[in-house]
């Protein structure tokens, strides 16, 4: 139910469609937001509590799936039996995520070739203690220091942005800018959650997350960087709604200031 073949999603009338086309992956087939009556796919979504009529019809189509709004539990309680919750990605699911995003970093850099200098510094480790623990602490600090990206002083200058670097399939990366940082409590484990869970990212295409205290930029494929940004835009991380766009390089937008 999680990642149908093919979707549809109903609603009452056209007032949310915009909004929900953003939360959507541009330009896929397999989905359709409609009104009146649904086509057949494998998962109907009803976006609004359908009258029990129109409940008959999408359950003609597909596997129907109902949003309960607060307020409206008793109503689909008499509309809708026998039915079960359905549960959604949680906690584990984005920490699994992020794991495979990393073990698919790792990996690349292995099957790249070019970890000679890396070699000769772990060598002497290797021979003194167990190489599976000589990794463990390499990834204990690999992670640490990513988790600080962005807290060098102030006083250091800024330096130019670099180009970007290959992506995976030899092209070029893009940053994108999301208004959410760690003074919101956000994680790197959220944003690739997020990505992967509602944007439908590859975890592979998904490259370095710089977390910053208002703000965090994400390298993506540049070829579909803005198509990410833009369906990013709008969603809620950590019960924030978020603003994302591409990062052009300038200086990063500060963050308001919060009441006394």
């Amino acid at each position: 139910l999680l990642d149908p073949a093919s979707l549809a999603v109903w609603t009452a009338d056209r007032s949310h469609h915009s909004a929900i086309a953003l939360a959507l992956p541009a330009g896929d087939p397999s989905i359709r937001v409609l009104t009146g009556d649904s086509t057949k796919a494998e998962v109907v979504v009803a976006f609004d509590p359908p009258s029990p009529e129109r409940l008959r019809q999408l359950l003609t189509c597909g596997e129907v799936v109902l949003l309960v709004p607060p307020g409206t539990e008793s109503y689909v309680g008499r509309l809708a039996a026998p039915r079960r919750p359905l549960k959604l990605p949680g906690l584990i699911d984005a920490v699994g995520d992020a794991a495979a995003v990393q073990r698919a970093l790792v990996a690349r850099t292995i099957e790249s070739g070019h970890a000679e200098r890396a070699l000769l510094t772990l060598a002497p480790l290797f021979e003194r203690y167990d190489p599976a623990a000589v990794a463990a602490a390499v990834y204990d600090l690999w992670v640490g220091a990513a988790a600080n990206v962005g807290t060098a002083s102030a006083a250091a200058p800024t330096p130019a942005p670099a180009p970007a670097p290959p992506a995976p399939n030899g092209s070029q990366t893009a940053r994108v800018y999301v208004g959410i940082g760690r003074t919101d409590g956000a994680t790197a484990n959220d944003l690739v959650a997020v990505l992967t869970k509602e944007v439908r990212v590859p975890p592979a295409n998904i490259g370095r997350i710089e977390l910053r205290d208002a703000f965090c930029l994400v390298e993506l494929p540049a070829s579909d960087a803005e198509r990410i940004a833009g369906a990013l835009n709008g969603t809620t991380i950590r019960r924030k709604r978020v603003v994302a766009r591409l990062d052009r390089g300038g200086k990063a937008p500060k963050a308001p200031r919060r009441p006394r």
